[in-house]
């Protein structure tokens, strides 16, 4: 294969100032787009959470404790549940939903139990939970807990602020309309009241507001921690959380405040706060983002509002479908690997519009396939548990940053290893022929920026072909097309540069022209490894949508949602890598009137590409597998 070069005197025009002013603009927009596709910037709730908080006096009317009471959306409940009814009378009693309950209190741990509170700027620090369980009445499961404070707080003259959200946007609460909070004095063992509230303590209670696109972009700038902010960022601070302020009158002998020094776990991947299904990328939605959050939040409902409605109404499997398919196209615009390894993949390569639409349908749909099959397999065939279709999830979300990782080395490889061996090979034979040697027969130049060829006229140019012909009755074929003369053929041009498809190179992973079975092979070994990279890792929401189908009884109306979800899923990364693609076509065309900086840029923009996989794939394996295994 030939590595050509257009033809450029030396008194040919350099790239204008404003050309290349443009071209950084592109690839600085390339660079924010691979970086934003692959990371935490936007919201993702999967689990929807009605609370009701109560905080609790001790008999001296310290307070003592905070009583959460959290009750779960419908298709989380029923995945959290699958496999749990052990006597198979359709009925869960507490005894069998106690493993589940100590699953949710031990992995809530991480996540500082989704309660703050404060004195002022001062955190008032939770011991371990000393009473939970579960309750599961009309299939919606409701999460009873009671953190004790490590030291009883005397809140007379103070100010006290409970906060329960998360700040990461994973869960997504809301307060009870009736009731969401209120002061509550302690009970003893059988019930009897061994606490007292003192007199004159009152509270206000403030839910989120909902978040405008420049109020979400300030929140996320501010750490989740932070609470000593001047009084303009507290103002942004509170329309993230459910906040309940209780002020109580002063009198002597109050307990000193005690600060936290706890700063929790780092966040792990795998599984969520809850300890049953996946845990996705979250954080607070920021720009346009918070409005996709709220679109999918509303989506997610009515993809559990459509199945029950298929249970009186067959029609509703049009609606159900439409809804998914929505679902499923604001859902992949938050964030997730799938997108950034199939932009990626297509800038490292010859990324091609009908490439980036083939791709992005086969992740989407092996992404599908993958979640019918663990649950079609586990809850259906089996009948294992949540937590176990949480461990087979995990591995595949392990497997999947693996194939990240392993498709990123590959790249690597291909453009940047492999060229560079062979360009430092090849550059003794290229500096004798510089200073008049011979460069032997077909002694390819391989990954070298020398040209191949010299001008013949302003519309014609003499390629010279690295092997020679047979004879000169049988002509031998470029790369380019076409039939050469012995040893070298002529290259009509149509313009003054060659087009960006024309630049090739040993190692490139060409469509179309003349190119080898091997390149052919290897190229689609390199998309093949980027479906599965970017498909094999399960979507959350079509776990939790196909258990609730099952649960009730509609499963193939489940397996119909899932692959609407997929295609809805594929539109929007199709969009996102026909964007990649283009970019670096703009790229390459703003650069084409010098053919030093197109050949650079191209194998730059091509070096860069694989580096992001690389990169992205070795930071989530490493931390999916250390996660799982530690």
């Amino acid at each position: 294969m030939h590595l050509s070069e257009r033809v450029r005197s030396p008194s040919s025009p350099t790239v204008p100032t404003r050309r290349v002013v443009a071209l950084l603009w592109w690839i600085a927009a390339f660079v924010v787009f691979a970086v934003g596709a692959a990371g935490p910037a936007a919201a993702h709730p999967h689990v929807f959470v009605e609370a009701r908080e109560e905080m609790v006096f001790d008999a001296q009317g310290r307070i003592a404790a905070i009583r959460n009471v959290w009750r779960f959306d419908d298709g989380f409940s029923a995945f959290a549940t699958q496999g749990l009814d052990a006597n198979g009378d359709g009925e869960l009693s507490p005894a069998e939903l106690a493993p589940l309950a100590k699953v949710n209190v031990d992995s809530l741990r991480e996540y500082r139990y989704f309660t703050f509170m404060n004195v002022g700027s001062e955190r008032i620090r939770f011991g371990e939970p000393t009473q939970y369980w579960l309750d599961g009445t009309d299939g919606r499961l409701t999460l009873f807990f009671t953190l004790p404070l490590k030291t009883p707080l005397d809140a007379a003259g103070k100010t006290v602020r409970l906060d329960v959200y998360d700040p990461e946007y994973f869960v997504a609460f809301t307060l009870t309309e009736k009731d969401p909070f209120s002061l509550a004095a302690a009970k003893a063992a059988d019930g009897s009241p061994a606490g007292k509230v003192p007199q004159g303590c009152t509270f206000t209670v403030k839910r989120p507001a909902d978040l405008d696109p420049m109020t979400a972009t300030t929140l996320s700038l501010i750490p989740a921690e932070e609470r000593d902010l001047p009084p303009n960022l507290k103002a942004v601070t509170e329309q993230l959380a459910n906040t309940m302020t209780v002020t109580c009158p002063e009198k002597p002998a109050a307990v000193p405040v005690v600060a936290s020094s706890d700063e929790g776990h780092p966040r792990t991947v795998g599984a969520s706060p809850f300890g049953v299904g996946l845990m996705e990328a979250g954080g607070p939605p920021v720009g346009l983002l918070a409005v996709v959050a709220q679109w999918q939040r509303a989506f997610y409902g009515e993809l559990t509002s459509a199945l029950r409605a298929m249970k009186t109404d067959r029609t509703a499997i049009l609606l159900l479908i439409a809804v998914s398919f929505a679902y499923g196209v604001f859902h992949a615009a938050g964030p997730g690997h799938g997108k950034a390894v199939i932009s990626a993949y297509l800038v490292s390569s010859r990324g091609t519009a009908r490439r980036a639409v083939l791709l992005s349908l086969l992740s989407s749909l092996l992404q599908a396939g993958v979640a019918i099959a663990i649950v079609t397999i586990g809850a259906v065939v089996f009948r294992v548990t949540s937590f176990t279709m949480t461990s087979i999830a995990e591995w595949a979300e392990i497997a999947s940053f693996g194939a990240v990782t392993l498709l990123g080395l590959y790249l690597v490889w291909r453009k940047i290893v492999r060229p560079l061996v062979r360009a430092l090979a090849a550059w003794p034979a290229s500096a004798r022929h510089d200073a008049g040697g011979v460069q032997p027969a077909g002694a390819a130049v391989a990954g070298a920026m020398a040209p191949m060829f010299k001008a013949g006229g302003t519309e014609t140019m003499a390629l010279f072909s690295a092997a020679p012909a047979a004879s000169a009755s049988q002509p031998s074929f470029s790369a380019l097309g076409g039939a050469a003369g012995p040893g070298r053929m002529r290259l009509k041009m149509h313009g003054e540069a060659l087009a960006p498809d024309q630049i090739h190179a040993p190692d490139c992973d060409c469509g179309g022209h003349a190119i080898s079975p091997q390149a052919a092979a290897a190229g689609w070994r390199a998309a093949a490894g980027a479906v599965v990279s970017a498909g094999l890792r399960p979507c959350t929401g079509a776990l939790i949508v196909l258990v609730f189908a099952l649960s009730q009884g509609l499963y193939p109306a489940g397996i119909a949602a899932t692959f609407a979800m997929a295609l809805g899923t594929a539109a929007t990364v199709a969009a996102l890598a026909l964007l990649a693609v283009g970019a670096k076509g703009v790229a390459m065309r703003l650069a084409a009137r010098d053919g030093r900086v197109l050949r650079f840029l191209h194998r730059g923009v091509e070096a860069f590409g694989a580096i992001v996989v690389l990169a992205f794939g070795s930071v989530l394996f490493s931390a999916a597998l250390l996660s799982h295994l530690g």
